[in-house]
């Protein structure tokens, strides 16, 4: 008799073990944490021809098409609407999300107007940028033109120039 409830004790105890001792403990998997959310932020862009920078009257009322190299996939933004022969007016916004591990945006714009008609790296071009946040009304003009050698640029060559910037979790844009 001993035996028997000495049994049946033992094998009520392993069940309700079973049962209710695992929930909870640190051998029950816990679901992963949600991945952190991004933020993104709407940007316009805005391009100025320099002046005296026309080589190609032909092409002046084209579209000049910008590349922002570093984000996947390139939104393909394109600035239209010419003011006067060398400014045009801001382009819509695009949904950009802030930079993650301090990444570094290369942005290069294809203007016709500067193309020589020889070097068509001469038509890719950075300089006279500007940047606005839509979300924290900061405009920023992109100053540090250099050399444009990276990979994603169709037209390498001597003349061939960009932009690199990054946009800042506050909403603030930065130049680098």
């Amino acid at each position: 008799m001993k035996k028997r409830v000495f049994l049946s004790a033992f094998i009520s105890l392993a069940f309700l073990l079973g049962l209710f001792g695992c929930q909870g403990s640190p051998t029950t998997p816990n679901p992963p944490p949600p991945p952190p959310q991004k933020t993104h932020f709407q940007v316009q862009f805005r391009y100025t021809r320099p002046a005296g920078s026309i080589l190609n009257p032909d092409r002046i009322d084209t579209t000049v098409g910008i590349s922002i190299c570093g984000l996947s996939p390139d939104p393909g933004i394109g600035v239209y609407e010419l003011i006067d022969d060398y400014n045009f007016n801001w382009s819509g916004y695009y949904d950009i999300p802030e930079n993650e591990n301090d990444a570094i945006y290369s942005m290069y714009g294809i203007d016709g107007a500067r193309y020589d008609g020889v070097d068509d790296s001469t038509g890719v071009v950075g300089e006279m940028f500007f940047v606005r946040v839509k979300e924290t009304g900061v405009e920023t003009q992109l100053t540090n033109v250099q050399p444009n050698n990276t990979a994603c640029n169709p037209h390498q060559g001597p003349n061939a120039k960009m932009v690199q910037w990054r946009l800042n979790k506050d909403g603030s844009v930065s130049q680098y």
